[in-house]
């Protein structure tokens, strides 16, 4: 029971720690079974969280804090989380022209490892680090965690409301339309901590759909955030995965509960296929 509920928790953070946790850290996305609908109507989409792509583990209701549906007319419209543990399909009407984010939130958390008091061995608990101290012989490792999601969504042609950004505390905004690219442009985008350019170190990874389902196997890997921005080259059609990560150290509010603060944002978007070009009679 203990290796469950540690592994239920844990996977939701995303953290640039020690070795040994960055190898049970576990990563959220969100996606759709469709990604452009030629028409108004509706499309299903489905939270996978783990290390492997397309799809891993289910997720439990109880850490999902939301899924919003951000619409091209401006609102937000909350969807039903249903009980229980799966990858929580949910299907969204997309009932007008234009460009579509689908975004969740995890519930944050303190996560703690620590070596046992009496037992000498290593024990990881949902807790902060100050709720272990009578147990505890050495904290590891603890952090305060959360992450966020975004797909794309785009009906008949996009918008710009795929380029605003939604509020999320640690978030990914495409500055390049995905319904604009083909294959050898440059996807570029902005990361936001709280609605502004993000400061400070981060790193971002980058993967395609049918690239690897090797566990955690991203075609790019830890390239740098520079000044709030990122970019990359997309060669080919197809589904593709943006995740950004940031430790930050712990604030004064949450000194003595843990030792730094990780949070995880995700993106997933389509780039279309080239249309064929039309064969004339002369041709």
């Amino acid at each position: 029971m203990m290796y469950k509920a540690v592994r239920m928790f844990t996977v939701l953070s995303i953290c640039l720690g020690p070795a040994v946790f960055r190898a049970s850290a576990h990563t959220t996305w969100i996606q759709s079974t469709c990604y452009r609908l030629q028409e108004p109507g509706a499309t299903r989409v489905f939270l996978n969280w783990g290390h492997y792509l397309p799809i891993d583990d289910p997720i439990s209701h109880e850490q999902i804090e939301n899924i919003v549906l951000h619409t091209p007319d401006g609102r937000h419209v909350a969807q039903t989380v249903k009980s229980g543990t799966s990858y929580h399909p949910t299907i969204l009407k997309l009932d007008k022209p234009g460009s579509y984010i689908a975004a969740f939130e995890t519930k944050p958390g303190y996560y703690t490892m620590y070596i046992g008091r009496s037992d000498k061995e290593v024990h990881h608990k949902l807790a902060s680090m100050n709720e272990v101290v009578g147990e505890a012989d050495k904290i590891i490792h603890s952090v305060y965690f959360s992450q966020f999601g975004k797909v794309l969504l785009d009906v008949c042609s996009g918008d710009d409301t795929a380029l605003k950004p939604i509020g999320h505390v640690l978030e990914i905004v495409p500055e390049t339309h995905p319904a604009g690219l083909a294959p050898g442009d440059t996807f570029r985008f902005r990361v936001l901590r709280d609605g502004k350019p993000l400061e400070g170190p981060a790193t971002f990874d980058v993967s395609y759909l049918g690239y690897s389902t090797g566990m955690d196997d991203f075609y790019i890997k830890g390239r740098q955030v520079s000044n709030g921005r990122g970019s990359f080259d997309v060669f080919k059609p197809g589904v593709w995965y943006v995740r950004v990560k940031t430790k930050t150290p712990t604030p004064a509010e949450r000194k003595g509960k843990c030792l730094a603060v990780v949070h995880g944002a995700t993106l997933v978007f389509q780039v279309d296929a080239p249309k064929p070009k039309e064969v004339g009679p002369n041709n």
